[in-house]
């Protein structure tokens, strides 16, 4: 079976998807997505970016605790689009107290990084692996 990865991306605090950075930062995440997919063998949740795409509307609450419930059945979460909001910070804690390893990829910044991992690594799996606060192991029980 596939590490499954969950992973997270500052959105910002509009609650409108007509805001343009709002706008651009659910383009970004989704260009995050497609990169994950196409440079790593894990499988991607994104959950809460299908909950924005469905309906921004819903509530707030409700959307949370789906996240975290979705999150606590990954193997591992992913950091990326350049910094650390609030609402990613809660998601750390959440990860930490469930012994999940985390990847930071903030210092690959805001747009997705390009084919070739830093330094010797020849994939971006590997390299992810590496990065990881604990060793990444497929969710059997925690």
């Amino acid at each position: 079976m596939k590490v499954v990865a969950y992973l997270t991306h500052p959105l910002g605090p509009s609650l409108s998807y007509f805001d343009s950075s709002r706008r651009d930062n659910i383009a970004n995440a989704t260009s995050w997505v497609r990169w994950m997919m196409n440079h790593t063998d894990w499988a991607v949740n994104a959950i809460w970016l299908t909950y924005i795409l469905a309906a921004e509307d819903i509530n707030i609450q409700r959307h949370f605790l789906d996240q975290m419930a979705n999150m606590e059945r990954c193997d591992v979460l992913v950091l990326c689009g350049g910094m650390i909001t609030p609402h990613m910070k809660v998601e750390c804690e959440f990860a930490r107290k469930c012994k999940m390893p985390i990847v930071d990829m903030p210092p690959q910044s805001y747009r997705i990084p390009g084919d070739r991992p830093p330094g010797n690594d020849n994939s971006w799996t590997v390299w992810m692996t590496k990065q990881a606060s604990l060793p990444i192991a497929r969710l059997i029980v925690r």
